[in-house]
């Protein structure tokens, strides 16, 4: 629905109203196809009604942070919140629990720490080549170390070969 939504939203924006969103008919825009319609009304209204981008005001897709997609936080009767484990409750409403934003920050940190340690390794000179510390560089795998590697090469050939087998078996 997210997909569908971002597309008439697309078509929505491309201006083709002289008059604006509210000249668009949804019916032509959509070809009379009832769930397009449906859609394109209730983001006519969102567009009017909401700051927010109006395929999350209207409910068809999640909101999205600088994280990643927001888990949703849902009142349960009487007063707590569920996922119990991601929502407190703080009257009037749900809301997701300050651990788990700080979670969220600290996640997306590492993420990309460890992507930037791992390019900047993969750069490292080797052992025996011009530049490299005599203490501080990437030794080439020998004895079972190189077995080890050469297994793990052999096992992701094997994983991708029964994926595009399962993948194309009825």
């Amino acid at each position: 629905m997210c997909t569908l939504c971002d597309k008439i939203i697309m078509v929505l924006l491309a201006g083709d109203a002289e008059g604006g969103i509210d000249d668009l008919e949804c019916e032509g825009l959509c070809f009379h196809l009832k769930r397009c319609v449906t859609i394109c009304d209730k983001l006519k209204k969102a567009l009017v009604s909401s700051a927010s981008f109006p395929c999350v005001a209207a409910g068809y897709c999640p909101a999205v942070d600088e994280f990643g997609p927001m888990p949703k936080c849902a009142y349960v009767f009487p007063a707590s919140c569920a996922p119990a484990n991601l929502c407190t409750f703080k009257f009037p409403k749900c809301q997701l629990s300050d651990g788990y934003k700080k979670w969220r920050r600290v996640n997306s940190m590492l993420t990309e720490n460890f992507g930037a340690m791992a390019g900047a390794l993969t750069k490292m000179p080797k052992c025996g080549e011009a530049g490299a510390h005599k203490m501080f560089c990437i030794n080439e795998p020998s004895g079972v170390g190189l077995i080890c590697k050469n297994c793990s090469y052999a096992l992701y050939v094997w994983a991708c070969v029964q994926s595009v087998s399962a993948i194309e078996s009825p």
